[in-house]
């Protein structure tokens, strides 16, 4: 699971590096999947743009709930 979100644009990771990760994990037939907030989306979007079907976005689709369950996975 990646969180490439963060309050401050200063500190995050560029889009291209969780692209990255997420292709190598891919490579490994691993599948990544993006959290975030709905504020995040655009990021989300540029991350899955590079990173291609190995890599799924929910941002802003997921109440904490479900991301917890997501995480016990």
């Amino acid at each position: 699971m990646l969180h490439p979100g963060g309050n401050w644009d200063i500190k995050r990771w560029p889009a291209r590096g969780f692209a990255g990760v997420a292709r190598h994990l891919g490579r490994r037939g691993i599948l990544s999947v993006i959290c975030g907030t709905a504020r995040e989306q655009t990021l989300s979007a540029e991350i899955v743009s590079l990173a291609g079907s190995s890599v799924l976005s929910l941002c802003g689709k997921t109440r904490i709930g479900t991301l917890g369950a997501l995480i016990e996975l």
